[in-house]
């Protein structure tokens, strides 16, 4: 398990290995070569999103240059109420382009 920080959500966020595995095996262009990605992009993102399938889940942005010839990371992750539980990494990917929909937050 590691511990990424996230200043917008004031905690760390748990990457767990099942969930490092998930990634690895569902999106194979990110993981592994790119794993210090999702920490940048929890640290520093550009865009924050609130997820539409998940009252919970928020999507975290950041635009690299260096991967695939450019590439937003897409950080997903669970928060809960209970103030004992960190939040998580659900999944991650990559996109070219940022979706449709609300900004909850951006970087100025």
């Amino acid at each position: 398990m590691i511990l990424f920080p996230c200043p917008y959500l004031q905690r760390e966020v748990i990457f767990t290995l099942e969930r490092e595995q998930h990634i690895s095996e569902h999106h194979p262009d990110l993981l592994p070569q790119y794993k210090q990605s999702l920490a940048e992009t929890l640290l520093k993102p550009l865009h924050i999103r609130r997820s539409r399938r998940a009252n919970n889940a928020w999507l975290f942005y950041r635009w690299f240059d260096e991967i695939r010839k450019g590439n937003y990371v897409v950080v997903s992750v669970i928060t809960d109420n209970v103030p004992d539980i960190h939040p998580w990494i659900i999944t991650a990917h990559l996109s070219k382009r940022l979706p449709k929909g609300d900004i909850v937050w951006q970087r100025t």
